[in-house]
């Protein structure tokens, strides 16, 4: 949540452009986040940027999202 205060900005930005800079598959998630890699030009050297955090998170864990697979499950009984 503070990550473009001061003094985080600076940190936040430096890890930014390491994680820009590695070969890596890089993922950068949540609302914040998302908009300071755009505010700092590093949008088009990140692989993929979601604006949901605590929701990739969950489904980088589990390979499932709540909500998506209730979905699966009202498609399946033709609901």
């Amino acid at each position: 949540g503070l990550i473009e205060e001061k003094p985080f900005d600076k940190a936040s930005e430096i890890i930014a452009k390491n994680i820009a800079k590695s070969k890596s598959y890089s993922v950068i998630g949540g609302g914040e986040v998302t908009a300071f890699i755009r505010k700092i030009n590093l949008a088009k050297k990140i692989n993929y940027l979601s604006t949901s955090g605590g929701a990739m998170l969950d489904y980088l864990v589990d390979g499932a999202l709540p909500g998506i697979e209730a979905l699966k499950k009202c498609k399946h009984n033709g609901k």
